[in-house]
């Protein structure tokens, strides 16, 4: 049989899954090990392990344990070319009919024909019940409460910092509805925050995957805050916006902001959604989409169409 290559967490789960694909037991296959898997950063896995599997050759039995099956065929056919005995000259015995025998034969007395035996040998058929009895139930993973979710939040944060070498402290600042939010303070704490806050979101979303496999893939949302960057993030760009939307509804030239992260264009639509005479709309796709502010006019002219880049 052709091989079967399969992955897993581990080369275990791998090579059950082979042989789920090939439908034998573990002594009737034949293994071949591709990959081991590798851990990353905080035991996050990188690579998966990698095997192949076969169900393993029978080999041909050997001519001495072969049955003689050529001698059985032919004295079958000898035996078949034996002479039908003449029929006896004398007066032919009339034979009792079919139908009459039949007749005679009581109607609840068919256990003894083939349909009968063929029934009564059979065994007979397990019910549902009967089949599932002795199958342990498949126990479903315990749902992991906030609180839990936010301790497990709050130690892989404390593991960031020890492994690169940083101080800071770890807290949880609240649990609002399905929102944990966790902060964390202390000093030099740039690099985990990055320009415009790039390192801080890949950190955000590394401790909700870790949150989400600790809690079977049922989480709430992680918001991880460093050193205060987001509240200070908001309101500068709160002040922005509206200074960019004053503008745009002044000289109705229309702005563009540059590429911003989905959050950041959120708190541009909201504050300039509270002023009159200017709209905002994105445009463009991940990560490069951006937001357009503009007037709040059905037609603009050719003058007022003109976009400013800013930066």
């Amino acid at each position: 049989m052709e091989w079967v290559e399969t992955t897993g967490k581990t080369v275990e789960e791998a090579k059950e899954m082979a042989l789920d694909i090939l439908g034998v037991d573990h002594i009737d296959a034949e293994f071949e090990i591709l990959e081991e898997p590798k851990s990353g950063f905080l035991g996050i896995s990188k690579k998966l392990a990698r095997v192949k599997a076969r169900v393993k050759p029978t080999a041909p039995r050997s001519k001495d344990t072969r049955r003689p099956r050529k001698r059985k065929v032919r004295e079958e056919s000898e035996r078949q070319k034996v002479p039908a005995a003449p029929k006896s000259q004398g007066t032919p015995v009339e034979e009792a009919p079919k139908d009459s025998t039949r007749s005679s034969e009581p109607t609840n007395g068919r256990t003894g024909s083939r349909s009968g035996v063929r029934n009564a040998n059979r065994s007979p058929k397990k019910s549902l019940s009967e089949t599932n009895e002795g199958k342990e139930p498949e126990m479903e993973s315990e749902s992991m409460s906030l609180a839990e979710q936010a301790t497990v939040a709050q130690s892989f944060l404390a593991g960031i910092l020890n492994e690169i070498g940083l101080e800071g402290t770890v807290a949880v600042e609240g649990i609002d509805g399905e929102t944990i939010n966790i902060s964390v303070t202390g000093t030099e704490l740039g690099l985990l925050i990055g320009p415009r806050g790039t390192v801080l979101s890949a950190v955000q979303d590394m401790t909700r995957t870790v949150v989400q496999r600790n809690s079977g893939g049922r989480s709430g949302r992680i918001v991880v805050d460093i050193d205060g960057y987001r509240e200070k993030r908001r309101a500068a760009l709160e002040a922005f916006a509206i200074k960019l939307a004053e503008e745009v509804r002044t000289t109705g030239v229309v702005k563009v902001f540059e590429a911003m992260s989905s959050s950041d264009r959120k708190i541009v639509h909201d504050i300039v959604g509270e002023m009159s005479g200017v709209k905002t709309r994105s445009e463009g796709y991940e990560p490069r989409r951006y937001v357009v502010v503009e007037p709040a006019t059905e037609e603009v002219s050719e003058q007022t169409s003109e976009e400013a880049q800013v930066e």
